[in-house]
């Protein structure tokens, strides 16, 4: 698979433990300012968002999810 470094769209949603979640919504949870928050880095696989990269916005910060949940498909 291919992994690359992003920035979130507009209502674009993320895999988490309980389903799915607006990645926006993420941010707001973790007191992302909202004009940062189009250029906090997300880690994408196969171009899916997968975890956002709180980290580099501050060191003190978790990337969520802690654990990355990929599907795999047969395609």
């Amino acid at each position: 698979g291919k992994y690359s470094l992003g920035t979130s769209k507009p209502g674009e949603k993320i895999e988490i433990r309980s389903g799915k979640k607006e990645i926006s919504e993420c941010m707001r949870e973790n007191g992302i300012p909202f004009f940062l928050r189009p250029y906090l880095p997300i880690l994408y696989y196969e171009n899916r968002p997968i975890q956002i990269l709180f980290s580099l916005f501050s060191e003190s910060e978790k990337n969520y999810p802690k654990r990355i949940y990929l599907e795999f498909k047969n395609e």
